[in-house]
């Protein structure tokens, strides 16, 4: 690699300066530029690195102790040795088929003790062996591979079948239209070169003879790019390692560019923090999970939102009261004089609300540990009627609200959508900048227009314990859940669980069990199961519908197969990743115990298996009248469930 012109390298470099100091122009060859300081860096640290090591190995090793010396082990060796021998050669051991003789000899001294158990023969009952089964990683949601990346079957990231002669892997890897990478292959991320890497970035970026941008930097694509997104990028990789201090950096004065990566946001800046735990935490409402496998859909940051409820307004609102000490049930104006907060309890309450200022006070006082009337008062100083903003203007739409059809409201439409990512944009979910409005569906609980948006889900208006009622219940009747956020009068957000549709998203699984079954393995009740009860979710990978034929041979050669249809787009594998409603065993027609239900669940499609009911008529002398006879599965029963015919049309068999 040829030398860029402007660098001038007549005298030597120091390692502290730049030899190009005062040539940063427009007419600069950009990616000469960081090649030349990238080769720069790449010399010294090679021309360092085999003397650094060596330095460093030879500082870790020890002297042996200056007390024994080294030809002495040899000879001890030797003398245990011949001791031993000669302890054998005294004693008289007889063996015998019915004995056994333990010895136990105490060097120091010199006697053996002679110790003899007498052994007795067990005669074992023969038995089965364990019925076949698969390895299975366990988990209790479903998972998207790699960030959500609807290609990750394209990824072969093992041979399935590597010690068995009778599957082609040769040519089950190398089809050209099922896999573009083999995951192996994949180089390593070598340290040595992040450390190169970052030290030219540094130089570079801080340097005053340079003085580029991140992004100028990244378009000469010489470097690994800088900052990809939250987790990723050069920056985000070397933060996540201990660093390498080298001449090369250590002595220099530039600032460190990791400095500043993973900076924690002020105390008072709860908007900054929460963002900040983004990377980490799922900041899906349905989850929160660290490092969450399941939502893989980018969440830009947060930012102040406009309050929309006045405290007037709050005060009308439906709901039961909190406590005795509630707003609803207070005189505010008799005590709003009578309540203190200092300063620090201020700036906590207006933090919170600025991230979510229309929340019931109720709520309010367990983030702030006050109590409800006294937050109430508070909110209300900060929170002025000249600041709240109309939401009828804030979310007016371009037709009336009457005339809004949504997918979603339609009776078994699992199969005609996939949901979306919560919307995020500015303005009201009335245009198409809206991902909501150009689905055609609801926006929900994880979307950023809040409550007061048209589009929004409204919920039941049950009352507590009845939505369990098909008929009855708004939300059942179009295959949803309850939404905690708006299905407030049936319990959806109880603590104690009064509502009975709020099973999936609480994971308020039936106690079972997995032991040998009518077909293989089996999944039984420990317990009674009555009819409608969740029993389980029925858990995996998600893939793709279009890119399962690789699967399906896999599943062929196995004779197994679990793949569910999730929704329009989406199918769940449970081969390799799965829960114990997996092992639930088939049978036709009445004969099943159980029914699988696909719900829609706070914006995502998830299926649950539930005890069935069976639909029976009774005949009168006056009319028909059809009913639903309550089904239970009795303690010890085996769960059982119609796999349907879908499922057998693709394995050649009939399913009786």
């Amino acid at each position: 690699m040829d030398d860029i012109a402007f660098v001038d390298r007549s005298e030597p470099y120091d390692g502290l300066h730049n030899p190009s100091r005062g040539r940063r122009d427009d007419e600069v060859d950009l990616k000469s530029l960081v090649i030349a300081v990238h080769r720069e860096v790449w010399e010294e640290f090679y021309s360092w690195e085999p003397e650094g090591c060596a330095q460093l190995i030879e500082s870790l090793v020890r002297e042996a102790p200056s007390n024994v010396e080294e030809e002495d082990y040899g000879e001890l060796e030797d003398e245990e040795e011949e001791e031993v021998d000669q302890l054998f050669e005294e004693m008289d051991l007889e063996a015998s088929e019915d004995q056994d003789v333990l010895l136990f000899i105490d060097l120091d001294n010199g006697s053996p003790i002679r110790s003899e158990i007498v052994s007795q023969g067990v005669k074992v009952k023969t038995f089965p062996s364990h019925r076949r089964y698969d390895a299975c990683t366990p988990a209790n949601r479903n998972i998207h591979w790699r960030e959500g990346e609807p290609d990750d079957s394209k990824h072969l990231a093992f041979l399935p079948f590597a010690d068995d002669p009778t599957f082609d892997n040769a040519g089950y890897a190398n089809r050209e239209d099922q896999f573009t990478r083999w995951d192996w292959i994949d180089d390593m991320i070598d340290p040595d070169l992040e450390v190169i890497e970052i030290e030219a970035l540094r130089r570079l970026h801080f340097g005053e003879a340079y003085a580029l941008s991140f992004e100028e930097i990244d378009a000469q694509d010489v470097l690994t790019p800088t900052r990809s997104d939250a987790d990723s990028g050069l920056v985000w990789q070397t933060a996540q390692r201990d660093t390498l201090y080298w001449p090369g950096s250590s002595l220099s004065s530039l600032q460190d560019p990791l400095s500043g990566h993973g900076a924690s946001p002020s105390e008072d800046d709860l908007i900054g923090r929460i963002n900040k735990s983004l990377v980490h935490f799922c900041p899906s409402l349905n989850c929160l999970q660290p490092y969450c496998p399941t939502h893989t859909f980018p969440y830009t940051p947060l930012s102040p939102i406009k309050p929309a409820l006045s405290n007037d307004r709050m005060r009308l609102s439906d709901g039961d009261p909190c406590g005795d000490s509630c707003f609803r049930v207070t005189d505010i104006d008799r005590f709003k004089d009578m309540f203190y907060w200092d300063q620090e309890e201020m700036d906590d309450l207006q933090s919170v609300l600025k991230v979510t200022p229309d929340l019931i006070s109720c709520d309010l006082a367990v983030l702030c540990q006050k109590p409800c009337r006294e937050v109430f008062v508070k909110r209300g100083e900060i929170i002025t009627n000249d600041s709240i903003v109309d939401p009828e203007n804030e979310h007016q739409q371009a037709f009336p609200e009457e005339e809004l059809e949504f997918v979603d409201d339609i009776v078994d439409s699992w199969n005609k959508f996939a949901p979306k990512p919560p919307c995020d944009h500015e303005g009201p979910c009335g245009t198409d900048i809206c991902s909501c409005f150009g689905a055609n569906l609801h926006c929900e609980r994880n979307c950023r227009c809040g409550l007061n948006c048209q589009r929004r889900w409204r919920g039941c208006k049950c009352k507590k314990g009845n939505c369990s009622e098909l008929l009855k219940c708004r939300c059942r009747k179009v295959g949803r859940e309850c939404d905690p956020d708006v299905c407030s009068p049936c319990g959806a957000r109880d603590p104690e669980g009064r509502c009975k549709n709020v099973n999936i998203q609480r994971g308020l699984m039936s106690n079972v069990e997995v032991k040998t079954g009518m077909y293989g393995l089996g999944l039984f009740a420990c317990k009674t199961i009555h009819h409608g009860d969740f029993i389980g979710e029925y858990v995996g990978d998600v893939l793709w519908q279009g890119y399962t034929d690789h699967v399906n041979e896999l599943q062929e050669h196995r004779g197994l197969n679990y793949l569910f249809d999730l929704d329009e787009a989406f199918i769940i594998d449970a081969a390799r990743t799965g829960n114990t409603t997996q092992y639930i065993n088939h049978k036709s027609g009445k004969g099943a115990s159980s029914e699988a239900r696909i719900l829609y669940v706070n914006g995502e499609h998830r299926i649950g298996i539930f005890a069935s009911e069976v639909t029976v008529f009774l005949i009168s002398l006056h009319r028909n009248l059809k009913a639903r006879v309550a089904k239970r599965i009795s303690r010890g029963q085996e769960i059982l469930l119609d796999y349907g015919e879908k499922y057998w049309s693709k394995t050649g068999h009939s399913g009786n």
